[in-house]
């Protein structure tokens, strides 16, 4: 049968319709060993119970609160997230255990498929470590990980309300030397809506996860600045590539610039381009 996984989806204040979307997509994966859990982080209006989900309740303390009680009320071996305005592929759960699989993977994540007020594909990247974590958060909060690997980092930091407090706790799973690696085929369907989290204050959430990820991580500070540095040098890399290139564009198409610029002189001269 395989080891339990548990779905685990905190939701505070999610239309119900959106939450029943969501657990409708966790009960129905193709890996059948499975629980979920719904983690109602104080919704003023309290979720009702639904059958085959096992309902906590908490005092409303963020969306890290809630993941990390939940988690820590969870059977599984596997933890799978997802939002409560979500929803995921089949497919999901199956192709995480099969990455998982691999001892140096930590973290498998879904593919991302925006829906809502604004829709597409996300490109990812396929393999994801700590270096590329030193610019952004690479890859979605609804990932699947091992429970013990959360125990061993110590879960999420619950200072954490404004956002990205996901990317802090991938900095901890991935800052040893671990992997994050995309699904094949299964998609994260992304609710974008406005007055999301980190949507009202982008620099303030940004700038207390990279507080939250210098504080929990003393010991590692000269690794976190070796990344950086080495995520610079491809950055740099890039841009002198791509400056390369521009420059054998515009020698390229000099001869075709010059002759324009023929053509308007001449257009002038006879009257025929006024005023430009």
């Amino acid at each position: 049968m395989g080891s339990l996984v548990s779905i685990v989806i905190p939701t505070f204040n999610d239309d119900p319709e959106h939450l029943d979307q969501a657990i409708r997509s966790a009960l129905s994966q193709t890996y059948s060993n499975i629980e979920v859990l719904v983690i109602d982080d104080g919704s003023p209006t309290p979720v009702q119970p639904r059958d085959n989900v096992r309902l906590l309740r908490q005092q409303n303390g963020g969306v890290s609160a809630a993941r990390n009680a939940a988690i820590a009320a969870a059977h599984g071996d596997f933890i799978q997230l997802l939002d409560g305005d979500d929803w995921l592929d089949p497919q999901a759960v199956e192709e995480g255990m099969g990455i998982l699989a691999d001892p140096r993977v930590l973290v498998a994540y879904p593919k991302l498929e925006l829906f809502g007020t604004r829709g597409g594909a996300v490109p990812l990247r396929g393999e994801t470590t700590l270096d590329h974590l030193m610019v952004n958060t690479s890859f979605p909060g609804t990932a699947m990980f091992r429970t013990a690997a959360w125990r061993d980092v110590g879960g999420y930091d619950e200072s954490l309300r404004l956002g990205y407090e996901d990317w802090e706790f991938w900095v901890r799973l991935l800052r040893d030397g671990g992997i994050a690696r995309e699904m094949p085929t299964a998609r994260l369907h992304y609710r974008m809506r406005d007055g999301s989290r980190s949507a009202q204050d982008p620099v303030a959430a940004r700038s207390a996860t990279l507080e939250a990820i210098l504080r929990n991580n003393p010991e590692h500070l000269g690794q976190f600045l070796r990344a950086s540095w080495r995520m610079i040098g491809q950055q740099e890399a890039m841009l002198a590539a791509k400056t390369a290139q521009l420059a054998v564009w515009e020698r390229r198409t000099a001869p075709f610039r010059w002759l324009r610029q023929r053509a308007r002189g001449l257009a002038r001269s006879r009257g025929w381009l006024r005023g430009k």
